[in-house]
């Protein structure tokens, strides 16, 4: 046997089992990135799925809807320390609420819906704040409109909230008398991590001022998230910026449900104020 022959011989053995190597390899690295899905995640909606096709945002963003705790769950000490750099951040109340509501415009996001000449439909992509990573960081109206972007601040705390351990049990919900709601589902898709939308952060959306969700004072929505979340009124904490009019005032003079109001957009302040007026308010509940 030739020399050629032995090293073309020693080459065709090498490859097989170099394909095997990289088989092995890959195969399990995908199936633990596509099919893996923990219960945590039980709350993305069929809805925000089919946004992200409309959109189709590029793969690894916002496309691939289903986030992987997994990607954050080992090292999320570290990141929150990169999110929030005060330290009095930390001290959440030692009662936490079983239901959260967020509105959207103004104390999410801005531009408010509202003011848009079109559907926001173009994702944007650029960085999600404090070293975390590039993704959908705003929704745009045609290449050259305005574009919705959560305030630094607000993503912040919702940043927060979603690595916090301590939320792992509370639910969310999105609660808005937008007058174009199509326009708040599309902003949904602006993502808080890499792989972690707005939208699959809420258990609850009630959004829009029309049909089975008309009220101006978002006292049908409270009604409806009750009774869809089995959650009684003084469970919940609402959060609205109030700058039109004072919506948590009248939700909590209707319902009695705790609310704080977020001038500026939400932030870690007024976030950790709110619960302490919710922890405030089971003591006093709690006293004979």
């Amino acid at each position: 046997m030739t020399r050629n022959s032995s090293e073309n011989r020693a080459m065709t053995m090498k490859i097989p089992v170099l394909g095997c190597i990289i088989f092995m390899t890959l195969v399990p690295t995908y199936l633990l990135s596509t099919l893996w899905r923990p219960d945590y995640f039980k709350n993305v909606l069929k809805e925000d799925v089919e946004l992200a096709q409309h959109l189709s945002l590029p793969r690894g963003m916002a496309a691939d809807i289903l986030p992987i705790w997994r990607r954050y769950r080992s090292h999320r000490k570290s990141l929150l320390r990169q999110i929030v750099k005060h330290p009095d951040a930390f001290s959440l109340p030692a009662v936490l609420p079983e239901l959260i509501v967020f509105d959207l415009d103004a104390t999410l996001w801005w531009p408010e819906t509202y003011r848009l000449s079109d559907s926001p439909s173009l994702a944007l992509l650029g960085s999600l704040g404090n070293g975390i990573g590039d993704g959908v960081m705003g929704m745009q109206v045609s290449p050259n409109g305005p574009i919705v972007t959560l305030f630094p601040w607000a993503r912040e705390v919702l940043q927060f909230i979603f690595l916090h351990p301590r939320f792992e049990n509370v639910k969310f919900a999105a609660v808005s008398t937008s007058a174009f709601p199509s326009y708040s589902y599309l902003c949904l898709a602006i993502e808080l991590l890499p792989g972690v939308t707005l939208g699959s952060m809420f258990d609850y959306k009630f959004i829009g001022e029309t049909g089975d969700l008309d009220g101006p004072w978002l006292t049908n929505h409270f009604l409806k998230l009750r009774d869809q979340s089995q959650t009684p009124f003084d469970e919940i904490v609402f959060y609205d910026d109030g700058l039109w009019r004072d919506q948590v005032g009248k939700i909590y003079s209707t319902f009695g449900v705790v609310g704080q109001t977020t001038p500026s957009g939400l932030s870690m302040e007024t976030f950790v104020l709110g619960l302490e007026k919710f922890q405030q308010s089971v003591q006093e509940r709690n006293i004979p």
